[in-house]
């Protein structure tokens, strides 16, 4: 029996039992009738109950049974499928019998009605209005039965308004927001919640699992989108090229991982996402996924939102090895970011302006991306809160890079610098910051600077150096900063030894790709090594993490990397200039 039938049965037995007995000395007509109707009630016979019950309705000081036979006459309307004239029955009793000693059990028929009606604000208002000496055990059945009738987030979050200190609502509530895709999730009144409520955040996956699950082998899902039945029929160079590189760098670094123990501490599952997020939906449902430790990959936005959605759902890491994209991280705990967000670029970059510059006056130019306006107007923003004055800060496109000449020397011809016209006089300013990885932007500002007789340090993205666009000489010659997020040094001595152990084994050599995947595969595999399948519980993983290849990792205790080293160029090696004391600086 379903428990809205034991409800019901439960209200009208408790009326039944609960009716008091005839006065001896009350008219006998009124007691006659109220018998006879009581008795018709009790054999279902709910027309005659009505007709009988009905004349009774009337209150008089010589009719005890007025509010008696009310109620008994909205529970025969009921019966016979009119629950709309139970609900008007009901509603005038509470209005003019509110102090009857039985009024809570028409609170606990209004809540019931309007549950059925799915009008959950009436029905949870009328079970609060429940007298304090009403059993609370009870109330709070109802309550929690009530609450678990609604699915819809938009009731849930109305019921929250107009109850804002029931816990039980606010649980459904925080429920109903975990029951959305990850996507869409209001992760802050998720955590708004569990922090009034003090419910617990690894219930609702807003802090990932505390549990120590130590194995002698962990296995790891790769899902890239290596489109292997394409590539078959496909003569033309591999367009995913960087995908096999990637995955050969996981390949090597579970290898390396393998061979430093007696067992095998890397299981690799290797799935092609052929970058359709259908064709994913179908590796989730593998139920070997669900016996997972990690999982490496996709790359692609859709596939990724839904392995992420299958992370969150099931507790399992996740870690995409090339992306910088902090959304990905703000939604599930679970997913990792080995790539510092351009945030947190602008926020390393700012931080060691102020902590180097004596010289406080600066330019920013910015492109026409909406990052790039987000990290200059960071940066812009950070500064002036450390008295630093921006004296021109100006959106630049590829159309208009002349206005850059204009704007630092006062002409637009390079290779005529008149010192006498200088718009910037020599030594006013200590630096330019160019928030654009456009070629033609951020080499005119580098054309721009290079005549003059000042030193004024240029801050950049390491994707300038990358890019090929300008001579390297450039780097060596001028004061110019880049920073970085996941930037492996080609001439660093660990990635010489790996080039030839990659060569060796591949007869390939390296690119940033492999690099970056045996970079990711090897850090995630060492820290479950050390900590379990949730290694992100551990002190380590709130501090700076050495890389093997790169500079390293600082998770500071989430999940993406806050670490942004800011380099320099010297003698075509790599160097770092912001990097903590207590780290490694010469040896990479």
């Amino acid at each position: 029996m379903g428990i809205k039938n034991r409800i019901m049965k439960r209200l009208i037995f408790l009326f039944i039992v609960l009716t008091p007995l005839l006065s001896k000395g009350q008219e006998i007509d009124f007691g006659q009738e109220y018998l006879k109707a009581k008795a018709f009630f009790k054999e279902e016979r709910y027309g005659l109950a009505k007709d009988t019950f009905k004349p009774l309705i009337q209150a008089s000081e010589d009719n005890p049974y007025s509010a008696y036979s009310s109620y008994y006459f909205a529970l025969c309307n009921y019966h016979q499928g009119f629950p709309h004239l139970a609900q008007d029955m009901f509603l005038q009793i509470a209005q003019i019998y509110s102090d009857w000693e039985k009024i809570d059990e028409v609170y606990l028929w209004l809540s019931y009605l309007y549950t059925e009606k799915q009008d959950f604000i009436k029905a949870y208002s009328w079970i609060d209005k429940l007298d304090k000496n009403f059993d609370q055990g009870v109330k709070e059945k109802y309550k929690y039965y009530l609450v678990r009738q609604i699915n819809s987030l938009e009731i849930m979050e109305e019921l929250h308004r107009n109850f804002p200190e029931e816990k039980l609502i606010a649980e459904r509530y925080a429920e109903t927001i975990l029951a959305q895709s990850i996507i869409t999730q209001d992760r802050e009144k998720l955590e708004e919640l569990i922090e009034l409520f003090q419910l617990d955040p690894v219930k609702y996956r807003v802090i990932p699992s505390k549990e120590r699950i130590i194995k002698d082998t962990y296995h790891v899902a790769v899902i890239l989108p290596f489109l292997v039945e394409k590539l078959a029929t496909d003569t033309r160079p591999k367009v995913n090229q960087f995908v096999f590189d990637l995955y050969r760098g996981i390949q090597m670094a579970a290898d390396s991982l393998n061979n430093i123990g007696l067992g095998r501490l890397i299981e690799l599952h290797v799935f092609d996402s052929k970058r359709d997020s259908s064709v994913t939906v179908g590796i989730v449902n593998n139920p070997i996924m669900k016996e997972m430790d990690l999982i490496i990959g996709p790359l692609f936005p859709k596939p990724c939102g839904v392995v992420s959605q299958f992370s969150y759902e099931n507790q399992i890491n996740m870690i995409h090895p090339l992306s910088s994209n902090k959304e990905y991280s703000d939604t599930n705990p679970y997913f990792f970011i080995p790539g510092a967000s351009g945030y947190d670029m602008a926020m390393e970059l700012s931080n060691y302006i102020v902590s180097s510059h004596k010289n406080k006056k600066g330019i920013i130019f910015y492109g026409t991306d909406e990052e790039d306006k987000l990290k200059a107007d960071t940066v812009k923003k950070i500064l002036e809160a450390e008295s630093f004055k921006v004296v021109h800060f100006r959106e630049v496109g590829v159309e208009n890079t002349k206005d850059i000449l204009r704007v630092i020397n006062g002409q637009t011809v390079i290779n005529k610098l008149d010192l006498d016209r200088l718009a910037i006089r020599p030594d006013s300013i200590g630096f330019i910051y160019v928030a654009s990885n456009k070629g033609p932007v951020y080499s005119s500002v580098i054309s721009a600077v290079s005549g003059r007789p000042d030193s004024i340090v240029i801050f950049g993205n390491i994707n300038w150096y990358e890019s090929g666009v300008l001579d390297v000489e450039a780097f060596n010659r001028l004061p110019i900063a880049l920073n970085s997020s996941q930037f492996i040094n080609p001439g660093s001595p660990e990635m010489k030894v790996f080039g030839k152990k990659f060569l060796l084994k591949f007869n390939e050599v390296p690119n940033k790709y492999s690099a970056a995947g045996f970079e990711v595969m090897y850090l995630m595999g060492d820290l479950m090594a050390n900590h379990g399948k949730y290694f992100q519980n551990s002190e380590q993983f709130t501090s700076f993490i050495p890389g093997i290849l790169g500079y390293g990792f600082n998770f500071k205790g989430g999940n993406r990397n806050h670490l942004v080293p800011i380099l320099y160029l010297d003698n075509n090696y790599f160097k770092v200039l912001n990097m903590p004391v207590d780290q490694d600086n010469e040896k990479r």
